[in-house]
């Protein structure tokens, strides 16, 4: 088994950026407004954050098929991609619109582990050749709209963030290739999925709680879950991966 690198994809990367530009434009539209109308009650407008947190894997996509062994009948195999868990480091850009409002654009980096397995299913689940690659960098960027609840007082505040962005994988495509002899002596190669990654849309959302420490310097800790829209050219399927992160950001208004 292995973890196959191809070159980019060119016609997914630019459905992906058709996406998120178009978002991007959309949020650019709503931080149109005015300057003296969004600076009512409110008189920092901007603000940089540092990011750093924890990215949680999963599984991205399992495969199975079936061969008929002489000694044990119908036999079930399979191949399976799982990306690990990794810590990011990254930055956001916030632009208020209102003092409970604001356009954000975010973006982390992270270098994690994939795993491939292949071989017998059993109790759904596949155990066999084990491939690991190290150091594949995963980059998520978003442009979301963030609300916070309105509430008096300087306490911490919970807020909840909603947008579209793209996941970037140094991994154009990831083939499943699945070459192994059966108890009977019989050869099983096939491939159960090739899977495009490079640049994929994801749609994003996060909740969590701001306090602002002074009138310039602030804290947030958020969960933020991604939706990234993976393609199996095997299946022509569009599989969504989930993936979330936990990550605490420091930033200061200006």
């Amino acid at each position: 088994m292995r973890l196959a690198i191809h070159g980019s994809t060119a016609a997914a990367t630019r459905a992906a950026l058709r996406r998120i530009t178009r978002f991007g434009m959309l949020a650019l539209l709503v931080a149109g407004v005015p300057p003296t109308v969004r600076a009512q009650g409110f008189s920092q407008q901007d603000e940089l954050a540092v990011i750093v947190g924890r990215w949680f894997g999963a599984d991205f996509l399992q495969r199975t098929t079936f061969a008929n062994d002489p000694f044990e009948g119908s036999v079930e195999f399979g191949s399976a991609l799982a990306q690990g868990d990794a810590m990011l480091i990254g930055m956001q850009y916030s632009l208020f619109l209102q003092s409970w409002l604001a356009t954000e654009v975010t973006a982390a980096y992270m270098s994690n582990e994939w795993t491939t397995t292949a071989g017998r299913v059993t109790d759904g689940t596949i155990s066999g050749q084990t491939t690991i690659v190290s150091g594949v960098t995963t980059i998520p960027v978003a442009v979301n709209l963030r609300a916070r609840l309105p509430l008096m007082g300087r306490g911490p505040r919970p807020f909840v963030s909603v947008g579209a962005g793209v996941v970037f994988y140094d991994i154009a495509r990831s083939q499943a290739p699945l070459v192994i002899n059966t108890s009977g002596g019989i050869p099983l190669d096939t491939l159960l999925f090739d899977l495009d990654l490079g640049v994929r849309f994801a749609p994003n959302v996060a909740a969590g709680v701001q306090y602002q420490v002074t009138n310039k310097i602030g804290m947030r800790l958020e969960g933020r879950l991604w939706f990234t829209v993976l393609h199996d050219r095997i299946s022509n399927e569009r599989p969504v991966q989930k993936n979330g992160w936990l990550a605490i950001s420091a930033g200061r208004r200006f």
